[in-house]
């Protein structure tokens, strides 16, 4: 029986995801769209685990691709381009009356304390668990294991959902049942099956 629901942000609770981020410096600085993803991939990965500071990504990418940091802005483009999933945070809400509820998330330090400030009165949950500060990112196994095991949860008592593929498959290699979220229906559909009150 399931106790702990565990939800990633990006593309679930807020609707943003780095293809966002990626067209917005594309259309302000007429930058290759599918350079600038080339170059930004390794770089998140890296600030996403602690290895790489904001300043330095954003550093490096302006000097490649001779524009400024202002015009690379990092963070100052997830505050004006993510929005709120209002449904999918009123779920989150009415679960976390019945069951623990964390969010876990590739996310990197600056873009964690950005999102607390702007929907962390929004939200109900337990813990936001965030690869930053943990040294791994979805979908590496360990991180569902570190983030369940925090929690004093068997991972067959635990839920994750996310919207990338490939970071459900990491969580069921982690032995968690895990929800490719696609839409708010199929969601609660989905929760219903594994017999979580969603109401």
């Amino acid at each position: 029986m399931a106790s702990l629901i565990m939800f990633d942000i990006g593309g679930v609770v807020i609707d943003y995801s780095e293809d966002d981020y990626i067209r917005q410096v594309k259309e302000d600085s007429g930058v290759p769209y599918l350079e600038y993803r080339r170059a930004l991939a390794p770089l998140v990965k890296k600030l996403e685990v602690g290895k790489l500071t904001t300043e330095r990504m954003e550093s490096i990418l302006a000097k490649r691709f001779s524009i400024s940091r202002y015009t690379v802005g990092y963070n100052r483009n997830y505050a004006l381009l993510a929005r709120p999933n209002k449904k999918v945070i009123g779920l989150v809400n009415r679960l976390h009356r019945k069951y623990k509820v964390v969010l876990l998330s590739n996310i990197s330090k600056h873009r964690l304390t950005l999102f607390n400030r702007i929907y962390g009165s929004m939200l109900h949950v337990d813990r936001i668990f965030a690869s930053a500060y943990m040294g791994m990112r979805k979908p590496d196994p360990g991180i569902y294991k570190l983030a369940v095991s925090a929690m004093k949860t068997d991972p067959r008592d635990a839920v994750f959902v996310d919207n990338m593929i490939e970071n459900v498959v990491g969580a069921r290699k982690a032995g968690i049942r895990s929800i490719h979220y696609t839409g708010y229906g199929s969601l609660v559909k989905g929760l219903k099956a594994l017999d979580i009150d969603t109401g």
